[in-house]
């Protein structure tokens, strides 16, 4: 199945190396190479020219790193150690706790089956949480005008926040900001929509607005995270919109200075005008990082950079448990928790003075009944939007933003690997060397893959093995040479 892959997708990139590599040889270079080669024995050696080629063609492969199928081919190396990593406390060691205020599918019936969350039982979610002790609540829902009578609740919970700071102290609640859209414009920056929480907001330093949005590939699998938003608001000013995922994993890193420290970097790349958006950040961004949990992250970072490690999983296997996790500062005796726990909002609804413990955990209020219209594959499974938000935190406090290894590991492996593979393919069959290439580059890319996230890297395998490959085509399709009989006779 691999070979027949491979076959279909680089036949015609073969063809083309095969008909340019016929053009060199009848070149003046061309025919200078060939009688090095008959006075050097060793470049005549099958091994020798296998590994050379296959240096070539992954420095032509690199050239095209940015082209979908070969960046296809990479996320689908990273999703295979993603499924090893999932639901495992190595991919969850060093993350917040979470709590899942939900809105199931019971809840949803329980509840008249409304178009969004009434703002009546948000207000009672809300206070119960808060009063809970949350590090962070975020509040992962659409929250728009509805009739006076039931907004006044709503309306009346921000102005008991705001009338007395100490219910928030120094934790947090943040809002998830809808945005305009805007007819189809290629628009570098997006029109904020206008709240009628955005003044009790406003007056609140513990009251946030961010952005809850992803990047979806084009298999529709969502594998990347978005850290903040360029935004304008109704009077023209640029803003940036911070994500729950960075607000969150820089309030849970350190709660004292962490978010004040984001907004400051933020400032620090938003320009004068929203105008301006696409002449500033594209070159300021690229240098500006934030500590998070101890790894520096990029404001702006490439495709690999912006992976989310998935470790907690929506659905659990039968006997399978969630791995457990101390609560941060409750010192050394501290108890272990789940990493989430989910909580049907109907039971805080139905009683809310009911005692919850929800102290140094990032809570989130949310929905993942089947109408939600936020239900995503990710690559290990369809999940809500709203634990998706949950492993985008865990993903940056516990791995920081994946980094490729600097240049000098990236070569060493390359080249160690296509020459064991010209290696095997020279004294082994075509098809078995190559069947035993490809199982040499799963099993060494999982564990060595592993190893490397600890360590915030991510190393790719795939180009040394398409390398070969493409080479062992290029022999079966290419046209006699007299060479190829030279080769067996004695060197003259």
């Amino acid at each position: 199945m691999i070979r027949r892959l491979f076959s279909f997708r680089f036949r015609n990139l073969v063809l083309l190396f095969g008909l340019l590599s016929q053009k060199v040889r009848e070149s003046r270079l061309g025919r200078a190479t060939d009688a090095l080669t008959r006075k050097v024995p060793i470049l005549r050696h099958a091994i020798f020219q296998n590994f050379i080629v296959g240096c070539l063609i992954i420095v032509g492969l690199a050239t095209m790193k940015d082209t979908q199928w070969l960046q296809e081919i990479e996320d689908s190396g990273v999703d295979r150690v993603v499924r090893v990593l999932s639901n495992t406390e190595q991919a969850t060691n060093k993350t917040s706790p979470f709590v899942l205020v939900d809105l199931d599918n019971r809840t949803y019936l329980d509840w008249g089956e409304p178009q969004v969350m009434p703002q009546d039982h948000l207000a009672s979610l809300i206070r119960s949480v808060v009063k809970a002790g949350a590090l962070v609540t975020v509040v992962d829902l659409d929250i728009r005008m509805e009739q006076p009578e039931k907004s006044a609740e709503l309306l009346a919970l921000f102005d008991e926040l705001n009338r007395n700071p100490e219910i928030l102290g120094d934790r947090h609640l943040v809002l998830v900001k809808t945005f305009k859209v805007d007819g189809g414009k290629q628009l570098p920056y997006k029109h904020l929509r206008a709240s009628f929480l955005d003044k009790a907001v406003a007056q609140n330093p513990n009251i946030h607005w961010v952005s809850s949005m992803f990047t979806v590939d084009q298999d529709h699998i969502v594998r990347r995270w978005r850290l903040w938003e360029r935004g304008c608001t109704q009077q023209g000013t640029p803003t940036i919109l911070p994500s729950v995922q960075l607000f969150s994993a820089m309030a849970a890193s350190d709660q004292k200075a962490g978010v004040s420290r984001m907004y400051e970097a933020l400032k620090g790349i938003t320009p004068p005008s929203c105008k301006a958006w696409a002449e500033k950040t594209s070159a300021t961004a690229s240098r500006a990082t934030l500590n998070i949990g101890g790894h520096e992250v990029p404001l702006r970072t490439g495709r690999n950079g912006q992976r989310i490690i998935y470790g907690v999983p929506w659905d659990l296997e039968a006997g399978e448990k969630r791995p457990r996790i101390e609560l941060s500062g409750q010192g050394k005796a501290a108890s272990t928790v789940p990493v989430i726990r989910r909580i049907p909002a109907r039971l805080i609804a139905a009683n809310p003075n009911a005692k919850l413990d929800m102290k140094d955990r990032i809570a989130f209020v949310g929905s993942s009944h089947s109408e939600s219209a936020d239900i995503h594959e990710t690559p290990i499974g369809y999940m809500p939007g709203v634990l998706i938000l949950a492993n985008a935190i865990n993903s940056i406090l516990t791995f920081g933003a994946l980094a490729e290894p600097s240049l000098l590991v990236i070569v060493v492996v390359q080249l160690t690997l296509v020459l064991a593979f010209s290696f095997i393919i020279h004294h082994i069959s075509s098809t078995a060397g190559v069947l035993l290439c490809s199982f040499i580059v799963i099993l060494s890319s999982l564990p060595v893959g592993i190893v490397a996230l600890n360590e915030g890297v991510w190393v790719d395998f795939t180009l040394p093995l398409i390398a070969v490959q493409m080479y062992d085509i290029y022999l079966e399709i290419r046209p006699p040479r007299p060479s190829d009989t030279s080769q067996a006779e004695p060197n003259a």
